[in-house]
């Protein structure tokens, strides 16, 4: 192909912009020729761009075409800020909208916390027990591959649409069956070595694998994440785990939620007592400054 080629930063007719690079550098590759061409980027649905992408490239003025976009997003979905990053959630989903626009900025931080620290870019995340995506959506953004696993059909329905509208290029995959965590590494070819972290939240069944992790946790040395809904397990008999120490015991008893987190040898409890009491702390600190200061 014989095209001239210009490298310029003013906006014409046809552009070629590779979109893993567009925020670092304002250089374009024009192309001059004789086209007809439709702007498919800036289409609703499209095979390049998805929603959260679209209001990125919009707001950062990297097209004049994308600012047309921007109507469309604001009207049609609700911009909801979690630490450093900002998902896009379909006005559509009524159910849970308050969680997102009420709740969520502000939910489980301690959980982001250890995702913040755990996750990589470089590395893989298994959310076992995904519901609606909420914490999918931010390990797509902070993780190269993330794969949810969710058996309820109407909460696959939600967690497809949020991770469809927010991921890094497409970088997800929906897993809607029955599967042990060791069928996922298995039947999609993971490498051990590329997880970073495996979330398990699945309301109480975590009781019949809480030992098979622990062996993979101690055999590929993967950092778990597990949710312990102690209060509806079907056998309360802790003794039965024996890497369990009385103090994660005793937590796990004395609280509605436990949250344990196995990283190698160490293996720490943390409880929903303590996040609901430092989260209603932090709100009262601020309301002190926001009236006194």
């Amino acid at each position: 192909l014989n095209y001239e080629l210009y490298n310029a930063e003013i906006d014409t007719t046809f552009c070629l912009i590779n979109k893993q690079a567009s925020h670092k550098s304002s250089k374009r590759i024009r192309i001059a020729d004789n086209f007809t061409a439709k702007h498919i980027p800036w289409y609703k649905k499209n095979p390049f761009y998805n929603e959260y992408e679209k209001y990125i490239y919009g707001t950062n003025s990297y097209s004049t075409i994308s600012k047309l976009f921007l109507t469309h997003i604001y009207n049609n979905y609700h911009i909801i800020s979690k630490n450093d990053e900002k998902f896009l959630i379909d006005v559509s989903i009524s159910k849970n909208i308050n969680f997102w626009k009420n709740i969520y900025s502000t939910w489980e931080k301690e959980t982001f916390t250890i995702f913040d620290k755990y996750l990589s870019k470089n590395k893989i995340f298994i959310d076992f027990g995904a519901d609606i995506g909420a914490m999918s959506i931010y390990g797509s953004r902070k993780s190269k591959h993330v794969y949810s696993i969710e058996n309820d059909i109407l909460s696959v329905k939600d967690l497809s649409l949020n991770l469809s509208n927010n991921s890094n290029n497409n970088n997800y995959t929906i897993i809607n069956r029955s599967f042990s965590i060791n069928d996922v590494i298995n039947s999609y070819n993971i490498n051990p070595n590329d997880i970073a972290l495996i979330k398990v939240d699945i309301k109480g069944e975590e009781e019949k694998i809480l030992k098979g992790l622990y062996d993979l946790n101690n055999k590929h040395k993967i950092p778990l994440y597990i949710v312990i809904h102690y209060k509806i397990w079907k056998d309360s008999n802790l003794n039965r785990f024996p890497f369990l120490t009385q103090k994660h015991k005793n937590d796990i008893n004395n609280n509605q939620l436990t949250y344990l987190l196995l990283n190698g040898t160490d293996i720490k409890t943390i409880n929903s007592n303590s996040k609901l009491k430092n989260n209603s702390l932090s709100k009262l600190l601020k309301w002190i400054k926001s009236n006194f200061t």
